[in-house]
């Protein structure tokens, strides 16, 4: 579980790190044909979202260092799962569609599903973590 995670966090930093350089094109005289591709807001929105979920991945690999985890494979699993279909959401609402309201057309009842689905993976696995570390103490 432990060098999984670490891998896998530092992939959706440098992930999050390579949305950033991208954010900075439409900015720069050159790059301004690509302001109006997706939300600026949307990219920033993901790129934090990705930052985020790398280091709580790398918290979950910490505490399963000092104090092993149950269920380390499916844990694992969802944590990465979670961690790179959490922010895909924002990206849909960057380029016009709603993934936090499940109504409309099938693609954003489908995006909403993914974004409902991600965050009840991580959330199940966090309190699966909590509630182990909880039992030890």
């Amino acid at each position: 579980m432990t060098p999984t995670l670490l891998k896998n966090a530092a992939a959706q930093v440098l992930a999050a790190s390579l949305l950033g350089w991208w954010m900075l094109v439409p900015l720069q005289p050159w790059g301004k044909r690509f302001a109006g591709l997706i939300s600026a807001k949307a990219l920033l929105a993901a790129h934090l979202d990705w930052v985020l979920l790398g280091l709580m991945q790398a918290l979950a690999a910490v505490i399963n260092h000092f104090m092993p985890l149950e269920a380390p494979g499916p844990l694992t699993a969802a944590l990465i799962a979670g961690g790179w279909l959490n922010a895909v959401p924002y990206l849909f609402r960057g380029v016009g569609v709603d993934a936090f309201v499940f109504a409309g057309p099938l693609r954003q009842r489908l995006a909403t599903t993914l974004s409902g689905a991600s965050a009840f993976v991580l959330t199940a696995a966090w309190a699966h973590i909590c509630w182990q570390l909880f039992r030890w103490s």
